[in-house]
Parts: C-alpha cells; structure tokens; sequence
C-alpha cells in the first residue's frame, strides 16, 4: 500500500509539471525618418516608406500581430498659404490648412501620434511596409518636414515555454517514481 502511495505522489507530482503557456510578448517599434528636413511645395511632395522589415527591427513578417500604430509628423513654415495632405500608400490619411507661419522665424508644429485605421495597421501586417507621402493640395507656398515617426505595437505568440518551477515538479516526479521502482527491486 505504501508503494502505491509513492508512485501516486510521484505521478501527482509528474502530472502537475506541464509545461505553462505564455502569454503574448508586447513591444513598441518606431521608424524614423532623416533627421534632416526636406522641402515641400506644389511640384515635390514629401515620400518616405516606414520599414519594419529591414533588421533593425524587432519584428518578424508572418510571426508578429501589429495590433495598433501612430503616425508623428513635424512641419516647419516660414509663411505662405498652402492646404497639404497626408497620404498612407496612396490614401487620404489626414489633411489640414496652411500651417501657421511668419516671415521672420519658422514655426514647428507637431501632428503627434495619429492612430492609424484597422485598414493601414492590416497593411502593415501584411508586408511591414507603409508609404508616407505629404503634399500641397492647395494654394501657393512651401513647408519642410522636420520629422515623421511610426510606432506600432507589435505582439508575439510565443509557444510553450517550460516555467522553472515546472522544470522542478518534473524532477520530484521522476525521482518519486525512480524511487518507487528502486524499493521494489
């Protein structure tokens, strides 16, 4: 009988050192482009494509779930009249009119953290790619992009993963049941 109240103990022991699931790993990445500014004005838009797959990144295409992301974008005026448009891989993304300036000293102003829509983010899940183009709609002028960012939040699955503590009920049970079979022989 005591026999089998030491292999029960070691099979209880074995049994409850399963393997544990963790969860989902969240992190944020951002693109950045140059830190330089560049010029807009009727004729040149500004373009930039935000690259998560070129290995500086922690994400992988086809492993990693980006849930949500937010586009930040910084424009100098020195003056002028000018309406501009955000554009995401070519769709209407945000507009506005003339960023308000004077001919004396350029004013910064800030567009931060634009939530992009499901359609942009499953874009980006899709190849880890998103295109940035500004350009003037209307009237005459020009402006610079100081700077323009994209954060996404970026999940990973991750599989069973043996937990310390299961790695140590794993031992006991296997040593109750060595132990068990030991005292027959």
């Amino acid at each position: 009988m005591k026999q089998y109240k030491n292999f029960a103990a070691a099979a209880l022991l074995l049994a409850s050192s399963a393997f544990a699931n963790a969860a989902v790993i969240t992190s944020y990445v951002t693109d950045t482009a140059s830190a330089s500014a560049v010029k807009v004005t009727d004729s040149k838009p500004y373009n930039f494509t935000f690259d998560f797959n070129d290995g500086t990144f922690d994400f992988i295409k086809g492993k990693d779930t980006i849930s949500a992301a937010w586009l930040t974008v910084n424009l100098s005026d020195d003056g002028g009249s000018e309406t501009f448009k955000f554009f995401l891989n070519s769709a209407e993304f945000f507009n506005d009119k003339n960023i308000e300036g004077s001919n004396k000293a350029p004013v910064v102003t800030t567009y931060s953290e634009l939530a992009l829509g499901k359609d942009f983010v499953a874009t980006l899940n899709k190849d880890g790619k998103l295109n940035l183009s500004i350009a003037i709609t209307a009237g005459n002028g020009n402006f610079s992009v100081v700077s323009s960012s994209l954060r996404a939040e970026v999940q990973r699955e991750v599989g069973e993963v043996p937990e310390p503590m299961s790695v140590a009920l794993l031992g006991l049970g296997l040593a109750g049941i060595a132990g068990s079979r030991r005292r027959k022989a």
